[in-house]
């Protein structure tokens, strides 16, 4: 397992072949388009696509309906489930990472154990939560100095607001 994009350079090659479409022609008439991503730029299949956060959580927004946006399904729900991260040791011999999905794994960390994303070398944050239905981006081109000490107070401050939310919900149980 290494993280190089070759795979995502071959799927590219692929729906280049059976479309008749460039790649980047190909996302914009069939994803970007669709999905109201009118300020998203992508060359490639990895490392060459430039996004805002508006369009970057639209893409999110989709994954965390499973594959739908609006009155657009873009894959079933069944697709959608293969995406998701899977144990790796049968392909890695044990070695590498535990899980990996199409373009995403597990990050857990603060949030639910069912939350998934993806991390970024720019530390862009992309990060889709079912269990709270919430879609977490944030972009940027580096991480900066301070980054190791913001960015932590960035996701303690989206779980107070969640744990608030639902401390709202829960009904009182005093008479």
């Amino acid at each position: 397992h290494a993280y190089n994009g070759a795979g995502y350079a071959l799927g590219g090659k692929i729906i280049e072949m059976v479309s008749g479409e460039a790649i980047p022609q190909f996302y914009k008439s069939h994803l970007l388009h669709p999905l109201g991503c009118e300020n998203t730029d992508v060359v490639g299949t990895s490392f060459d696509a430039r996004s805002v956060p508006l369009d970057i959580a639209r893409i999110g927004q989709m994954l965390l309906n499973q594959g739908a946006y609006g009155n657009h399904r873009f894959f079933s729900e069944e697709t959608f489930q293969k995406m998701l991260p899977a144990p790796m040791e049968k392909l890695t011999g044990g070695g590498g990472p535990k899980s990996w999905g199409i373009g995403n794994t597990w990050m857990m960390g603060k949030l639910s154990n069912k939350t998934f994303g993806h991390g970024a070398a720019s530390a862009a944050t992309f990060v889709i939560d079912p269990a709270h239905e919430l879609v977490v981006v944030m972009t940027r081109n580096s991480a900066g100095k301070n980054f190791s000490k913001y960015h932590p107070k960035f996701v303690d401050a989206i779980v107070a607001g969640i744990n608030e939310t639902e401390n709202v919900r829960k009904p009182s149980s005093s008479p």
